[in-house]
């Protein structure tokens, strides 16, 4: 079975990061890529303000990359009596923050 490598997209999501210097995201260079989900980036700290949690998701997302805080969760929403998978989401103290479909590679 093949596993992405996901260090070029992490190295590359850490450098769009810096570029921001917002303070919120100082410590990024303490953060890593989990392992578990393989695209998933651990953070080792929390983002207390909404505003820069949720532009973290999305540039993560640009990137093929789940961010994920400390106590923070991947969980599914699940519909129908077929338990197809309808949304994947993380759970974060401000909510459920979708997760997008990832586009086919071209």
């Amino acid at each position: 079975m093949h596993r992405e490598d996901y260090r070029p997209n992490f190295l590359a999501f850490i450098q769009e990061i810096t570029k921001l210097n917002n303070p919120a995201f100082e410590r990024c260079d303490e953060w890593w890529l989990s392992g578990e989900p393989l695209n998933a980036v651990s953070l080792r700290q929390q983002i207390n303000d909404e505003a820069d949690r949720r532009l973290l998701h999305e540039i993560a997302q640009e990137f093929g990359l789940i961010a994920l805080c400390p106590h923070e969760l991947i969980n599914i929403d699940v519909s129908g009596d077929e338990e197809r998978i309808t949304g994947v989401y993380v759970i974060s103290i401000f909510g459920r923050l979708y997760l997008k479909k990832r586009k086919p590679d071209a």
